[in-house]
């Protein structure tokens, strides 16, 4: 009797993270075949050679060639290609130092074997790497792969000199992430049908370049139908609000379309008065250049747009003992600035807010024994504002930066839970309070 495909599909599902099991089955049917091997390869990684092997090419490479060259079908099974550690340095007979990448000749090769790669996932691991540390034919290759691939997804993790222009032409790309990466742009950009994004991360962008990466994301890629942005800056140092200066301008354009929003800004030298305001200024009035005193802005806090389907808010902020340039506590500006975005929000016309998360930083000795019972008052009074009549859930993620005050967190929770859980559950809003390292 032979068995569905569908059956067989769902069975070696149960597979999918026992690559020994599916290479098992592989060889175990020809009826399981196909389909063991699709699962088998949908998913390739990339790991650097061992330090301290004299050949400098990556096994997992070497392997991957060999098997394409043996059986070329499998090539049309990768859809994800990781590539991990790009950052490690290794020596050359020499005695000279370079990124082990940088070094193999195969990589080329490899990417123009591969046509159905749709998530690249660039991890350059503890060490930055420099983009023009590669060879001329190696980032050639690489740019004609993002041209030519059916790609959607791209994370890039710990570069120099990323260009960011190869992007443009990626017409299907859809998802991208950028961590700690700085950009450069070789040349223009091209022109054509720019990439309709559909969720956007940048995660410690280089504070330099920050407006200008705004702007090419906003002149250069379709954000109309962004509907995933995460922006965090937090631990960085963006004097007078540059970071969220830069990160309103791509909300501006995409707002209407966004429906999980993200943010945890640095508020590092910002004027607390800034985030107290009554009514911010239109968007397209913000400074948008690097040096611009931004004091006169009355808001840096989410502003009043129309977000018809926003549904999940995350925010992140810290409470501090520490004082700001300003003399005053850094905790009050952090929650200032969540407060008033709260209630920004809650004033846009047909939200329809279902969750908010809170991660909360406690840079105290002893957060139990500083806990403002104010600040969190004032949170829960935004959240159960009327205006928030759709809202469901409240998560809040509470972390100690000292190791001496993990020990007071069950105690902050229970100091939190007696402050929040009774108005928020007469609204009808779940609570969860949740202790992260």
């Amino acid at each position: 009797m032979r068995v569905p495909i569908e059956l067989i599909d769902g069975i070696l599902g149960y597979l999918y993270d026992d690559p020994a099991s599916l290479s098992n089955c592989s060889v175990a049917s020809f009826a399981f075949t196909s389909t063991s091997q699709r699962k088998l390869f949908a998913s390739v990684t990339i790991t650097p050679p061992r330090c301290d092997a004299n050949d400098h090419v990556s096994p997992t490479l070497r392997k991957l060639r060999q098997a394409l060259k043996e059986s070329p079908h499998l090539a049309t099974y990768i859809q994800t290609l990781q590539l991990e550690d790009v950052g490690q340095i290794v020596t050359c007979n020499e005695g000279l130092t370079h990124h082990w990448l940088a070094l193999d000749e195969d990589f080329p090769r490899l990417l123009r074997m591969l046509p159905a790669v749709r998530k690249l996932v660039w991890n350059n691991g503890m060490n930055w790497f420099n983009w023009f540390a590669l060879p001329c034919t190696t980032r050639q290759a690489i740019q004609t792969a993002l041209v030519e691939w059916p790609l959607t997804h791209l994370e890039v993790m710990g570069m120099l000199n990323f260009p960011l222009s190869s992007l443009k032409p990626a017409e299907s790309l859809q998802h991208v992430e950028l961590r700690a990466v700085h950009f450069v742009q070789e040349t223009p950009s091209p022109g054509g049908c720019a990439p309709r994004l559909k969720s956007l991360s940048l995660v410690e962008p280089c504070r330099r370049l920050l407006p200008e990466l705004a702007t090419w994301f906003v002149q250069d890629m379709d954000m109309s139908e962004l509907q995933s942005l995460s922006f965090k800056t937090y631990g960085g140092y963006y004097p007078k609000g540059e970071d969220l200066l830069s990160m309103l301008r791509i909300l501006e354009r995409s707002a209407s379309s966004i429906r999980t929003l993200d943010v945890s800004p640095a508020l590092e030298g910002t004027s607390i008065q800034c985030s107290l305001a009554p009514t911010p200024l239109a968007l397209s009035s913000y400074p948008t250049t690097s040096g611009t005193d931004v004091t006169v802005v009355p808001s840096l806090a989410l502003p009043s747009l129309e977000y018809p389907n926003l549904h999940t808010l995350s925010l992140g902020f810290e409470i501090s003992d520490l004082p700001l340039y300003t003399g005053e506590s850094s905790g009050y500006t952090s929650a200032q600035w969540v407060s008033k975005s709260l209630e920004n929000l809650a004033e846009s016309p047909d939200q329809r807010l279902k969750t908010i998360q809170l991660r909360c930083h406690l840079v105290q000795a002893d957060p139990a024994v500083t806990f403002d019972q104010g600040i969190w008052k004032s949170l829960v009074k935004q959240m159960c504002s009327p205006k928030l009549g759709r809202l469901r859930e409240v998560e809040v993620q509470i972390h100690a930066v000292y190791s001496e005050a993990k020990a007071a967190m069950p105690v902050v929770s229970n100091l939190l839970q007696d402050v929040m859980l009774k108005p928020l559950k007469e609204r009808g809003v779940n609570l969860r309070i949740e202790e992260i390292s």
